[in-house]
């Protein structure tokens, strides 16, 4: 069954806070969420979910009302989130796409602008990077 875990800066009370969900392939959530956690809370008051057991079994319908709270949708583009199946891009980006919430589309791997837009529609993608971001 889907499982949401939370991040939040120094166990921060979460209630008025921006409600952010990170959406990436589940190799990346591993990767990247730290990483960008910590990015997040240098930016701005907000309480990051994402799916705590990304390749395990979920209710779509209980899944989508989680992800129907959030404000704003973190999404790590990699080389697997645009070319291996995941939930990340088919269920989560999706939802988010079709009920007009924000996506913040970070990009992780160089080059994948093109194929994001073309995969995922055209959107402002953020370079991870010093220089970039």
């Amino acid at each position: 069954m889907s499982r949401i875990d939370i991040r939040r800066e120094n166990n921060a009370p979460i209630d008025d806070k921006v409600k952010i969900w990170f959406c990436a392939h589940p190799d990346d959530t591993r990767a990247y969420l730290d990483d960008i956690c910590r990015e997040l809370f240098d930016a701005l008051a907000c309480v990051v979910h994402y799916e705590g057991d990304p390749c395990g079994e979920y209710d779509e319908e209980a899944l989508c009302r989680d992800l129907s709270q959030m404000n704003l949708f973190v999404v790590a583009v990699t080389e697997k989130f645009l070319s291996e199946g995941n939930r990340a891009r088919e269920v989560e980006f999706e939802f988010a796409r079709k009920n007009g919430i924000r996506i913040l589309p970070i990009l992780i791997d160089g080059g994948l602008d093109g194929r994001f837009n073309e995969a995922c529609g055209t959107l402002h993608l953020l370079k991870r990077g010093a220089e970039n971001y």
